[in-house]
């Protein structure tokens, strides 16, 4: 159930951006600015959502037939250097709650990042 005049729980499911450092290191942000439309008016909005933990998929392939799960909580960047060297593919997404005044205990997923490779950017 959504919460608030526009729909909190909607605000949460942000995009989110992963980019790999030099230092190997997966940085990861969430985008908190939403595109709304109401009544045939579109403006942005900026969202109210307390972050849970990041969910990071690790793969062999590109395709991500099959990947290993990671939750990195209480931080926005992740050491490749504790996963096998097997997997090179990498995205992730945000797992949030609505916040403020009417949090909710709803687990909102947001939209996966592009994909991340150990030697490029897909």
């Amino acid at each position: 159930q959504k919460t608030g005049p526009f729909g909190m729980s909607q605000l949460c499911n942000s995009n989110v951006s992963a980019t790999l450092g030099q230092d190997q290191r997966l940085a990861l942000q969430s985008i908190p600015m939403q595109q709304q439309t109401v009544h045939g008016l579109s403006f942005q909005i900026q969202s109210n959502c307390d972050l849970v933990c990041y969910e990071v998929w690790a793969s062999t392939s590109a395709d991500f037939a099959t990947y290993k799960p990671f939750a990195v909580v209480g931080g926005s960047s992740w050491s490749l250097s504790s996963v096998a060297p097997a997997y090179q593919f990498f995205r992730a997404r945000s797992i949030t709650s609505a916040g403020g005044s009417t949090a909710s205990t709803q687990s909102i997923r947001s939209g996966w990042s592009q994909a991340v490779g150990r030697n490029q950017v897909f």
